[in-house]
């Protein structure tokens, strides 16, 4: 059975701290609301169901990525997300690895900035198997990005036109979303 699940987090009060852990390492919090659903394997959560949670990244993580308008920052063990939504945790399975933040300026035909991480290695959350923990902005204007480093600064919200994607968190084979 094809179940889904959609979840946009309430833009205006996504991003609120931003902390250093460590000497190179950053942790920003966030947290949202779901405004849509269309179906779920957890209990508890729905339209209005809040949501909180972190990512923790270092800032000597390397680019991997060659072209100067898009870096990628591929971490390794210990770095990750943790989303809290209603009584259900995900989270990056940090002894893994297998985090991604990706940072676009001025990049591709029509141009745009994109701001997106990426948790692929994740923990199964009540016996579900999680695919999937992304968040993603988009700005067409190429305003909301000067580079592609990374920082200690949380993207600021109002800086980016388009939030389509948002916070994904997906299941095995598509059988559920949040959105």
């Amino acid at each position: 059975m094809h179940r889904r699940l959609l979840a946009i987090a309430a833009v205006a009060a996504l991003f609120l701290t931003a902390s250093t852990a460590a000497a190179q390492d950053v942790s920003f919090r966030f947290t949202g609301q779901v405004r849509e659903l269309s179906g779920s394997p957890f209990e508890g959560i729905g339209p209005g169901t809040t949501f909180n949670g972190c990512y923790t990244f270092s800032l000597a993580t390397p680019d991997t990525n060659g072209l100067s308008t898009v870096g990628d920052y591929r971490h390794g063990p210990g770095y990750g997300v943790v989303v809290q939504m209603g009584s259900t945790t995900f989270q990056t399975n940090r002894t893994a690895g297998g985090f991604l933040i990706e940072l676009v300026n001025d990049h591709g035909n029509p141009s745009s900035d994109n701001y997106y991480f990426g948790s692929e290695n994740n923990r199964t959350s009540k016996g579900v198997y999680v695919r999937y923990i992304s968040f993603q902005l988009d700005d067409w204007t190429t305003a909301a990005l000067d580079n592609t480093q990374l920082s200690t600064t949380p993207p600021d919200l109002t800086a980016w036109e388009y939030q389509w994607f948002g916070l994904t968190i997906e299941g095995s084979n598509c059988d559920w979303m949040i959105r």
